[in-house]
């Protein structure tokens, strides 16, 4: 039979998500429930009403849930945020930092106006040398304003800052000498009619291969870089910095190529100087520094274009049209690329849609149902009404799971972003009165709170989140271990332990772009430096990936002091009149009667307990304390209550042995009370107060020995500790930094970071030594960017430099390897 050739009409019962095959599937399921119970299943049964109407719900639902994406995360003004979303626009995401001297030049000359070409070299130390060539009309105004020289230096030499990597450093800056040159040419046309167009296009032509643009199938590139690799790449320091100069005889197979002129009689370029013309005549080869003189005025065009040898006139206004026109669209290529590069890729729109709005189906039940009846109806009895509001909280059953439905739409924009302030990954659709009529007689009082919790019993926010954390980090093709980041006595905190687990990929979200682009980067050592700006990309991706990020001010190790605590690498603690030996030797008796501290949480603020454990904390952060306790006071198996002997009271213990079966083993006294419940709440308070100190006190510092290398006499110390190596600072002191499991796995994932061709070295300093180079590494801040150069910034960078010669000499980094890593890493380049 033959196949019918037309497309047959589709019934509303072929739609699988239609209300008629919603409602066919939930008859064929109440006939299977039901039994041998006997009904019609007509509409005219109530049950077949209910269903039909919840069917009719549903496809609503379904039709919110099949919006664009978009749409889920568009604000209610319209916009979609996409920053706010963890999304980056490719413009943000794709360009790279320069790394070549190839690429400092691409981004000298597109972030300075004023320069038309430049070129970077290195010198015998290895530092950058910065050569430029100022556009026409800049080189016109540093003629009548000699200072614009030194801005333009200045801008470039802030370019490069803001741009330079790590162990790289800038010598010094210079604008070049240039000559202007006059174009004089014999030229036979092909045709008379177009002497105006074939002129400007010589002037074009002459002034783009002078600054190395290449024509290639009738467009213009770029063939500077070309150029570029003919420069050495190890030059002597008296070698020629720039370029080989360029013969003139390349101009002439330049020209002759243009269509339209049929041969040159004659080509020369004199300089613009008489004096200059007059004793040296016409050039044979220019330098990187000459360009071509544009004519001002009929006068200043010095081309003989003719025709069957019958001379052509010129019309300079008509040249000087095209000219411009040609310059333009030279000069705008490049925007133009980037405008169509920006159209290629749109950003998606999306369109705000209220999606927690719900509306119940009361309204569409027969009247008879009487179900749109006012709250205290005169025509109804008391039991009608009861009849009513009873079937409106059958209702209520279903369409709070469809009006939560919509809620958890809503909640994707939040849910889907690094955004943490919700502290939810579930919605409750609470209904209002207007939304759900009778529905504030239902709900329970203050129904908000009670929902809430418990929505929080079963909403396991930050397993949820995080799954979306990774998530949006693999967009980007990184991966982060979140085990580095554990603090030791965070097990015994699960809030502390999941907000560091979710707050770091966050951060590390939200400046995605600024971490991975410039994870090679140096800081900016032309602008100040804090804990928070300006550390350099590099030190910054470290830092986060440690979890050594959370420092609310530097000297890092005197967040200590600002807190008001004295800690002291030192064994010996000071004992003070009056109160017990600060160190303590007990016998066995004596320990087999300590007491184990239980975890308890904190005390509610304003109680009695509160401000008798905040007495006690400020009484034991007076003295000064062994930095072992800083070390090991995070966890409670070092803390013991011992017993009280004769007239004596309970006492806090702290043992500062690895363990207590030791002999000699001293405990540290913390303080006293004549209750053990109090010394608990103390102990379990100075835990948590140690962990916020450990996290508030590390931080990374990257030393760049490049920078380090002395101004005035560099010649009398040798390259090998200063080229190509990195000194990382690191806290030794604290809980983390004093595992040695967790330093072979920072330093294992240091390596990894660091750029192949530099050598990283870690010293994990004690809080002495920290604290004697802090004062040093600040001070050389502020004398490099105030006295770069001068001798108080190599006195300081000295002082610097025998501090970290004085300092063990650990090996290169390595890859360590442990039988059992307690922070192993996962594979991937990002790791």
């Amino acid at each position: 039979m033959a196949q019918p050739s037309f497309i047959p009409r589709q019934t509303p019962l072929d739609d699988p998500d239609g209300v008629a095959s919603l409602v066919r599937t939930g008859l064929a399921q109440l006939q299977r429930l039901s039994g041998n119970r006997w009904t019609d299943y007509n509409l005219h049964d109530p049950g077949v009403t209910l269903l039909e109407l919840l069917c009719f719900a549903l496809t609503d639902l379904m039709y919110r849930a099949d919006f664009d994406v978009a749409d889920y995360l568009t604000q209610p003004d319209g916009r979609l945020d996409f920053a706010a979303q963890g999304l980056m626009p490719p413009e943000r995401i794709f360009p790279a930092r320069p790394c070549t001297r190839q690429d400092y030049q691409r981004v000298i000359q597109d972030a300075v106006d004023d320069v038309e070409r430049a070129w970077v070299t290195s010198d015998a130390q290895g530092r950058h040398r910065i050569d430029l060539l100022l556009s026409e009309s800049a080189r016109q105004r540093c003629e009548h304003y000699p200072a614009l020289r030194d801005e333009t230096i200045a801008a470039v030499t802030q370019v490069y800052h803001r741009n330079r990597n790590l162990c790289e450093d800038l010598a010094d800056v210079r604008i070049i000498d240039s000559r202007g040159l006059t174009l004089y040419a014999d030229i036979e046309l092909q045709r008379h009619d177009n002497a105006e167009v074939l002129a400007a296009e010589i002037y074009v032509q002459a002034v783009q291969w002078l600054r190395g643009e290449s024509v290639s199938n009738g467009s213009v590139t770029d063939d500077r870089h070309d150029e570029a690799s003919l420069i050495d790449d190890h030059p002597t320091p008296d070698a020629d910095p720039i370029a080989v100069a360029k013969p003139v005889s390349a101009l002439y197979t330049r020209l002759i190529s243009i269509e339209g002129i049929s041969h040159i009689r004659q080509l020369r370029l004199l300089p613009s100087s008489a004096d200059e013309a007059a004793a040296d005549g016409a050039v044979t080869h220019l330098n990187p520094g000459d360009w071509i003189l544009l004519p001002k005025k009929h006068d200043d065009i010095h081309l003989s274009l003719t025709h069957q040898s019958h001379p052509l006139p010129i019309d300079f206004s008509a040249m000087s049209i095209r000219l411009v026109r040609r310059q333009l669209q030279s000069g705008a290529l490049r925007e133009q690329i980037r405008r169509q590069a920006a159209a290629l890729t749109p950003p998606p729109q999306g369109r705000w849609r209220a999606l927690a709005d719900y509306r119940s189906i009361q309204a569409l039940f027969p009247a008879v149902y009487r179900l749109d009846a006012p709250r205290f109806p005169a025509a109804m009895n008391q039991q009608e009404q009861r009849q009513i509001q009873q079937f409106r909280g059958y209702l209520l059953l279903f369409e709070q799971l469809m009006a939560n439905f919509c809620a958890n739409l809503a909640n994707l924009r939040a849910l889907f972003s690094p955004a943490l302030d919700t502290g939810r990954s579930y919605a409750f659709g609470l209904l209002s009165d207007e939304q759900f009529r009778g529905v504030d007689d239902l709900y329970p009082d203050d129904a908000a709170s009670r929902f809430s919790a418990l929505l929080a019993a079963i909403d396991h926010y930050p397993d949820r989140k995080g799954r979306v954390l990774d998530y949006l980090l693999a967009l980007y093709g990184e991966t982060l271990d979140a085990r580095l980041w554990h603090q030791p006595g965070d097990a015994s905190d699960d809030d502390a332990h999941n907000h560091r687990q979710l707050d770091y990929p966050s951060r590390f979200i939200q400046s995605i772009d600024h971490l991975t682009r410039d994870r090679g980067a140096g800081f900016n050592t032309c602008r100040p430096m804090t804990h928070r700006k300006n550390r350099g990309g590099f030190t910054e991706r470290v830092a986060l990936l440690l979890g050594m990020d959370d420092a609310g001010a530097w000297p890092y190790s005197q967040a200590l002091a600002r807190q008001g605590w004295r800690f002291s690498d030192a064994g010996d603690v000071p004992h003070h009149a009056g109160s017990p030996s600060p160190l303590q030797s007990l016998d066995r008796p004596a320990l087999d009667r300590l007491l184990d501290v239980p975890l308890r949480e904190a005390p509610a603020p304003g109680s009695a307990e509160a401000a008798a454990t905040a007495r006690d904390l400020h009484a034991l952060c007076r003295h000064l304390l062994p930095v072992t306790l800083l070390q090991h006071g995070v966890t409670l198996a070092r803390y013991r209550i011992a017993p009280p002997r004769t007239g004596s009271r309970y006492q806090a213990l702290f043992r500062l042995s690895p363990t207590a079966d030791a002999r000699n083993t001293q405990w540290l006294y913390l303080g006293d009370s004549s209750r053990p419940a109090q010394l608990v709440h103390f102990i379990n308070q100075l835990r948590r107060t140690l962990i916020q100190l450990n996290q508030q006190c590390e931080g990374v510092y990257v030393v760049e020995h490049l920078l380090l290398r002395p101004t005035l006499h560099p010649g009398h110390l040798g390259g090998d500790r200063f080229n190509g190596q990195l000194s990382l600072i690191l806290p030794g002191y604290t809980a983390r930094g004093g595992d040695p499991v967790f330093r072979g796995q920072a330093e294992a994932l240091i390596a990894r970071q660091c750029p192949a061709h530099l050598l990283p070295r870690c010293h994990w300093l004690g809080l002495d030594a920290m604290n004697a180079f802090e004062p040093l590494w600040l001070a050389w801040l502020d004398a490099r960017r105030h006295f770069s150069g001068q001798p108080p910034c190599d006195e300081a960078a000295a002082r610097l430099m025998a501090l970290l010669q004085s300092l063990s000499s650990p090996s290169p980094l390595s890859q360590p390897s442990f039988s059992h890593p307690l922070f192993s890493q996962p594979q991937g380049p990002d790791a």
